[in-house]
């Protein structure tokens, strides 16, 4: 082993055994999961429970799990004049990702294999299944096929160790890592590469026990913030009173919110009818009291705050697409549309003739007309359309005589109209009004329980909503459609005035 790994491996043998079992799983490459932090945090927090220290009744500790503390055998990423680890054959057993059953991926055992296929081919399966018993900076876990079977993933690997036989290691997803010669290989993907490229580091190359103990200070500080909001939920859970923690304020206090308790101060003193009913009250209070949650409480503001500025930005577009300068814009776009079709199809008659075609000119024609110079101008090295001796109709694939030639001629001199230009931006505008209309949350931007929670806050904000969104309901689709049998029960200028209120009522709630 190198001077780093001896380092390392005598270094962790003055720790506890949770840090030298961390240790292990990260030179193994093994993916630390939440749930394994939230072991070694109760591993920390044991340790220090177990301390000699004046307790008034000896915690409750749970069971300790199995650690395995760092050897020389874990630390095999670098062995110097060590036998080369070649993988031979990766067989799919089952289950991975959407790999067929029984598929093998061979490996050439001189020079380079390239291994390509399309999207979705399995490239990316039989990777993450050698990540599981090699290593990599970008570990990750195989998942079954979520709309194929249940099976567990399992695999095969054979790896030869320089010159002897192939080897098989049988892998599967939830077993114990099993250690052997393939945590010598490491896996370089698009994952790794990221990691690589914006972690902070300001070196070329990064010893592989260097990055054990990047990634051992990394999962520290996750354990350290588990193990603080532990703190902080009982320094909320913590009371000082020193008088109760004698005589008769002991008894109660230990059986606080029983009936044991309420016996105890009955018999001490007295109590008046209203100190009685206040007395048997303590009990839910105390409850209401624990149960309340400071954090839960936070999260739940943020999120109401979250939701009630989005309504607000979501009311600011509608009213921006339904005011009356909105409305007129709208209705001249869909006017325009209807100007520019006439005069298009007074352009168009320009080009009918006795023998023409019905429709000749139309938009399908158009649409076909376009198809034609696309197919021409960009494989065949022509203009279209072509006017020269040996012109060639695009459909046919025959020659043009003079009389089609002048006739290609003048259908080009129509497409070139500027009626025909007017349309197209006419169109193009008025769709992407029509695009803006239908963009509109109406249909998903208010629900029940968002009115119910608004009225908590402001209860004329949660009148105005619902009338004010049918109102801009019927406006959009009188914008989108035809135009005809526009409502006549709405007015603008007072939906605009109602929103706009709601907007600025919303903007000012507090939330506690």
């Amino acid at each position: 082993m190198s001077d780093l790994e001896d380092g390392l491996l005598e270094w962790s043998k003055k720790l506890a055994t949770w840090p030298q079992d961390l240790l292990r799983r990260l030179a193994a490459g093994e993916v630390i999961a939440s749930s394994d932090v939230r072991a070694y945090a109760d591993a920390a927090e044991r340790t220090e429970l177990e301390r000699e220290a004046p307790w008034y009744s000896s915690p409750e500790l749970g069971e300790s799990p199995d650690f395995i503390p760092l050897a020389a055998r874990h630390l095999t990423a670098t062995v110097q004049g060590g036998d080369p680890v070649r993988i031979v054959k990766i067989i799919h057993v089952h289950g991975a990702n959407d790999l067929a059953s029984g598929a093998p991926l061979d490996f050439n055992p001189v020079g380079l294999t390239l291994i390509a296929g399309r999207n979705g081919s399995g490239k990316s399966g039989y990777t993450r299944i050698l990540k599981q018993v090699a290593v990599s900076r970008a570990s990750e876990n195989v998942l079954p096929n979520a709309f194929g079977s249940d099976e567990t993933p399992k695999a095969v690997v054979s790896y030869q160790l320089g010159d002897d036989q192939a080897q098989d290691l049988t892998w599967e997803a939830g077993d114990e890592r099993i250690e052997s010669p393939l945590q010598r290989v490491r896996i370089f993907d698009a994952r790794a590469a990221n990691v690589h490229l914006t972690g902070s580091t300001e070196i070329a190359y990064n010893p592989p026990t260097l990055q054990v103990l990047a990634e051992y200070t990394r999962t520290l500080r996750e354990i350290e913030e588990v193990i603080d909001t532990d703190l902080r939920q009982l320094h909320l859970q913590e009371r000082s009173w020193p008088a109760l923690e004698v005589g008769l304020g002991a008894q109660v206090f230990e059986h606080i919110g029983q009936e044991d308790a309420l016996t105890v101060l009955k018999e001490t003193t007295a109590l008046t009818p209203e100190e009685e009913v206040e007395l048997a009250a303590i009990p839910a209070k105390l409850h209401d009291l624990t149960a309340s949650n400071p954090a839960a409480r936070s999260v739940q503001a943020r999120q109401r705050a979250s939701q009630l500025t989005t309504l607000a930005r979501n009311l600011e577009l509608v009213a921006a697409k339904v005011s009356p300068e909105a409305i007129t814009a709208s209705e001249k776009l869909r006017t325009a549309v209807a100007d520019a079709r006439v005069k298009a199809a007074e352009a168009q008659s320009l080009v009918e003739a006795d023998d023409a075609l019905p429709g000749t000119g139309a938009d399908a024609w158009q649409e076909m007309w376009k198809a034609a110079k696309e197919f021409i101008e960009s494989d065949h090295e022509h203009d279209f359309p072509d006017d020269s001796a040996d012109a060639i109709c695009p459909l046919c694939q025959q020659k043009l005589d003079a009389v089609a030639r002048g006739r290609f001629t003048k259908f080009a001199d129509f497409m070139r109209g500027e009626a025909q230009t007017a349309l197209t931006t006419a169109r193009t505008l008025r769709n992407a009004d029509v695009d803006a209309l239908q963009a509109l949350p109406l249909g998903s931007m208010i629900t029940k329980d968002l009115v119910d929670l608004v009225s908590t806050y402001d209860d004329e904000v949660s009148k105005l909503l619902l009338p004010a969104l049918a109102g801009a309901t019927r406006i959009r689709d009188h914008l989108v459609g035809s135009g005809e049998g526009a409502p006549e029960d709405y007015d603008a200028a007072a939906l605009a005035a109602s929103l706009a209120v709601s907007v600025e009522l919303l903007r000012i709630i507090e939330i506690p």
